[in-house]
C-alpha cells in the first residue's frame, strides 16, 4: 500500500504506483531519494506542494529503472543514496 501524505495527513492511497503517477499530474516531484536496503529499494518522493510518498522495490535495479522512465519528472533531484555512499 502506498500512502501519500501532506502535513501528517493521508490525501491519497494506492495499492501500486499508480497513485504517485497520478499524483505528479496534480503536483510535480522535486525530490526522489533512492536507497538500496540489501537486495531491494526504497523510494522516497517529495512532491512542490509539500506531499510525499514513499515504495518498496524488491529490486533496487527495478526502482532505478522505473525512476529514469518518468520522461515527466526531469527537473526533479534525484539522489541515490547508493552512488553518495560509495
Amino acid at each position: 500500500m502506498i500512502n501519500i501524505e501532506k502535513n501528517s495527513h493521508i490525501i491519497k492511497s494506492s495499492r501500486n504506483l499508480r497513485g504517485i503517477l497520478d499524483y505528479a499530474r496534480i503536483s510535480t516531484p522535486k525530490r526522489i531519494e533512492l536507497t538500496n536496503q540489501a537486495t531491494m529499494g526504497r523510494m522516497r518522493i517529495i512532491f512542490s506542494d509539500g506531499a510525499s510518498a514513499s515504495a518498496d522495490f524488491a529490486s533496487f535495479n527495478v526502482m532505478v529503472d522505473w525512476v529514469k522512465n518518468r520522461r515527466s519528472w526531469p527537473q526533479s533531484a534525484v539522489i541515490n543514496y547508493s552512488e553518495v555512499a560509495s
